[in-house]
């Protein structure tokens, strides 16, 4: 499981993490930016206001990396 830091912390590392998985950071932000249908049809990117969001992109951008498409 991740360690997910508060505030500017956590998005940081996500925006980090993300970067890897796409293996760049511009994929990455029109990812956070599209629908996803693994994440109930909405934007990643409108879950970044809450720990709990930011823990389902997480575990969203592992299930990526690791090939386990929904």
């Amino acid at each position: 499981m991740y360690r997910i830091m508060k505030g500017k912390d956590s998005v940081q590392k996500l925006i980090e993490y993300g970067a890897c998985v796409f293996e760049d950071s511009q994929n990455f932000h029109i990812w956070m930016n599209s629908k996803n249908n693994a994440l109930a049809n909405i934007k990643p990117s409108t879950l970044l206001d809450s720990e709990e969001g930011i823990i389902r992109i997480m575990d969203e951008l592992g299930r990526i990396e690791n090939g386990i498409l929904a």
